[in-house]
């Protein structure tokens, strides 16, 4: 899936594993061990095919290494690999560069991760399942693709590869706020958030609330939905998506003692901003209180931005895809439409009707003041007009025919020639016929080639 320069890799790894095959199933082995959990959880659909290239570049590095006598670090062969499989990516060069760093320091984060995040295994604390309740209330998803797609998430424990097996009007519903959610800058998020809510927000600060952290944590999943997609979104359902997407991605941290069963009931429960924003404000201050709390947020806010770069990038591969498809689509299109159209000039240009008058084409002119021009047509031999039509291949293209009418047309001037030699007076008016008609086509086809005789 990746660029030219990467089409014949997997020539290179069979190569190399057949000449070292002992030093590059070790390499494997140490990537799969140190390496490899990082990765799935970053590209889970590996539109891009990244995965595969890290740990061939991995491989490859380890062993060129290796043969110099060197230990090899594998940490340093691991950032290498990266950079060499990204910097193809249909990524501007700072976002390439955002997600290798982003790659580097989620893997250098690992054991944080396992310790105090959990994993994506229940779709109901995943917080794009806030997107199906959504989706549900205005019955744009069935119980039966619910279903559908909580068992595909129970199996890719990824939302955005579990959509994949869903009918295609709704994933591309799905889809589409999902990239609602994953444009605009941070910045921007904050803006929209604060200028929707910003009676509310006002309230809050003169409570003496830091409103600030909370702001920071809920805007990236604001935003208001397209209205190609619904004529009206009452913003009471788009406050609720906005903070419980917030909340269910909170809820991944496991600090403190925190019941996510009664958090989750106190949401529901709730009936407003206030509401929704002062829970924030507890769980938020429960993590500061936690010594690795601010390290744990870090992470979330990292995967969460890993996540749309990875998104972007897929999904522009994809598009690509889709336009090279439809190029290819396009051109057997008009080659066919070509090659139709060709034989339906060729009928027609060859039509004793159909006369050219200096550059242009006259169609139908049978009975008009350009018929008498090639009056002489209209006296041919019915045979020889059949042998004629068999010289002319509907299938062939204009230049095919062209070139096998001139040589039918030397043939029969050929002829000619000899029966004058031969004193043959009888059969040469026949042929001075036949040679006329083949001229008129061999004119006619050239005139469209562009060529005269």
């Amino acid at each position: 899936m990746l660029p030219k320069d990467f089409e014949n890799f997997d020539l290179r790894l069979k190569k190399l594993r057949e000449e070292s095959r002992e030093d590059f199933e070790r390499a494997e082995k140490i990537f799969e061990e140190h390496f490899k959990q990082t990765l799935e959880s970053i590209f889970p659909r590996d539109v891009l095919g990244v995965k595969r290239y890290i740990s061939g570049f991995f491989s490859v590095g380890y062993i060129d290494i290796l043969h110099i006598w060197e230990k090899p670090q594998n940490e340093v062969l691991f950032q290498k690999a990266v950079s060499q499989s990204l910097h193809l990516l249909p990524l501007s060069d700072i976002k390439k560069q955002e997600l290798q760093k982003n790659i580097i320091s989620l893997d250098q984060k690992k054991s944080i991760q396992e310790q105090y995040i959990g994993k994506r295994d229940d779709i109901f604390r995943d917080p794009f399942f806030a997107l199906v309740e959504d989706f549900s209330l205005d019955g744009n998803i069935s119980q039966e693709e619910f279903i559908i797609l909580e068992h595909h998430y129970s199996k890719e424990k990824d939302f955005l590869k579990a959509i994949d097996i869903l009918p295609s009007h709704t994933k591309r519903l799905f889809q589409h706020h999902i990239e609602q959610l994953f444009s605009g800058g941070e910045n921007e998020k904050q803006d929209a958030f604060r200028s929707e809510y910003h009676q509310e927000l006002q309230l809050l600060e003169k409570r003496w609330y830091n409103i600030f952290p909370v702001i920071r944590f809920v805007s990236p999943w604001y935003y208001k939905s397209p209205g190609k997609l619904k004529s009206y979104e009452d913003p009471r359902r788009r406050l609720r998506r906005t903070f419980k997407m917030a909340l269910l991605r909170l809820l991944r941290a496991k600090l403190g003692n925190i019941d996510a069963e009664i958090i989750i009931k106190r949401f529901e429960d709730g009936e407003g901003f206030d509401d929704y924003f002062l829970l924030l404000f507890q769980l938020l201050e429960v993590i500061d209180e936690n010594p690795d709390g601010e390290e744990v947020y870090h992470i979330l806010k990292l995967e969460e931005d890993t996540q749309k770069l990875v998104y972007t990038a897929e999904e522009t591969k994809k598009k690509i895809l889709e336009g090279e498809k439809l190029t290819a689509n396009i051109s057997k299109l008009i080659g066919e439409t070509d090659a139709e159209l060709e034989q339906w000039i060729l009928g027609k240009i060859l039509d004793d009707d159909t006369h050219f008058h200096g550059e242009e084409i006259l169609f139908g002119h049978g009975d008009t003041e350009m018929a008498w021009v090639y009056a002489e047509s209209q006296k041919k031999d019915e045979d020889d007009e059949d042998e004629l039509e068999d010289i002319i291949d509907e299938g062939d293209t204009l230049r095919g025919n062209y070139e096998r009418l001139k040589e039918y047309f030397t043939q029969v001037d050929e002829e000619k020639r000899k029966a004058f030699w031969e004193w043959n007076y009888d059969i040469i008016d026949t042929l001075n016929e036949k040679l006329m008609r083949i001229q008129s086509r061999i004119e006619k086809i050239g005139k469209l080639l562009g060529e005269e005789l």
